[in-house]
């Protein structure tokens, strides 16, 4: 063992030399030092020493050049993409303000045109109005008459039918001019003893013309049928012995001729309106009853034997008289 030999000496220290640990580089702390540092050690190691160096750099810088580049890549990306939603958002923006303004000029263009046909309407009213206020006494005249018509298109009813009376009421005078009698109720009256007499009393409308402003002309057909009542009650020239002694046998064949015969009358009736009170002041009825019996009976003579002593008129109304009264309180 050689003198300068000390027990603090490796074992091996003869084969380390002076070269080799001279080639050690500390690799921790040429990792974190700066660039200059680096520089300067670099210079100072030995041949081997630059690869471990260069390694060590040249695995530093591309990194965090890759990294810089990919950040700002990635922030110019969502830059780009920031101001392209908010591109796109005015784009929405825009458009909903157009259909917004195309909307209102929409309702703005349909308001007018509804309010000039609301224009034109009323217009169109005025002048109607005004047409109807010209005619109106003709206008309800025909109402009228049309009503009447259609209530008795079936029979004349009695007196006591609720439906008759509520429209006589409403649309006649109560002192209706019905030609043989007058007033409301009268007619009423002979309009039910003529239905109780007569079965299947049928009045139908032919036609309606206006003679004047507030006057109409109905033409009509009147059918009914005679019955042992009726002859008994308003002929009683055929059926009562006392009346013609001389002619009962006449008489008898005559009333046995028209023993259940329909007879088909045509007619008129005569309306007129009075505006001042909204109601019909005048219907007067003509019936023509001669023709018919002529063409039932053949001869004048046997119709003027059926209309002697009879309560009934040639025309088909009812003889206001005792005869009739009595007639009216035996039906009633």
């Amino acid at each position: 063992m050689q003198a300068s030999t000390s027990t603090l000496d490796p074992p091996n220290l003869q084969k380390l030399s002076g070269n080799v640990i001279a080639s050690v580089v500390q690799r921790s702390r040429a990792y974190y030092v700066q660039s200059q540092s680096v520089c300067e050690q670099s210079d100072m190691t030995t041949d081997r020493s630059p690869p471990a160096s260069t390694a060590g750099t040249s695995a530093v810088k591309p990194t965090s050049t890759r990294a810089v580049r990919s950040a700002r890549q990635s922030g110019d990306r969502k830059m780009a993409d920031i101001g392209s939603y908010r591109r796109q958002c005015r784009e929405r923006r825009r458009k909903y303000q157009e259909r917004y303004r195309a909307r209102q000029r929409q309702m703005i263009e349909d308001l007018e045109a509804c309010n000039l046909k609301l224009q034109r309407e009323i217009e169109g009213q005025r002048r109607k109005r005004n047409t109807l206020v010209r005619f109106v006494l003709t206008r309800s005249v025909w109402h009228v008459a049309v009503d009447f018509f259609r209530l008795f298109k079936r029979e004349l009813l009695t007196a006591n039918e609720p439906p008759v009376m509520t429209f006589l009421r409403a649309t006649m005078a109560q002192d209706l001019d019905a030609g043989s009698v007058h007033g409301l109720h009268a007619l009423v009256t002979n309009w039910a003893v003529f239905t109780e007499l007569f079965q299947e009393v049928h009045i139908q409308l032919r036609g309606l013309e206006q003679v004047a402003d507030a006057t109409l002309v109905a033409t009509t057909t009147t059918s009914i049928t005679f019955t042992s009542r009726s002859l008994s009650n308003l002929f009683p020239g055929l059926t009562s012995s006392r009346a013609d002694p001389s002619n009962d046998r006449k008489r008898s064949r005559i009333a046995c001729r028209l023993q259940g015969q329909i007879l088909v009358m045509h007619g008129s009736v005569l309306s007129r309106w009075d505006g001042t009170i909204n109601r019909v002041v005048s219907l007067i009825t003509q019936v023509d009853m001669v023709s018919p019996l002529l063409q039932l009976l053949d001869n004048l003579e046997d119709v003027s034997l059926v209309f002697r002593h009879a309560r009934i008129s040639p025309e088909c109304s009812l003889i206001v008289g005792s005869a009739s009264i009595g007639t009216i309180d035996r039906v009633n």
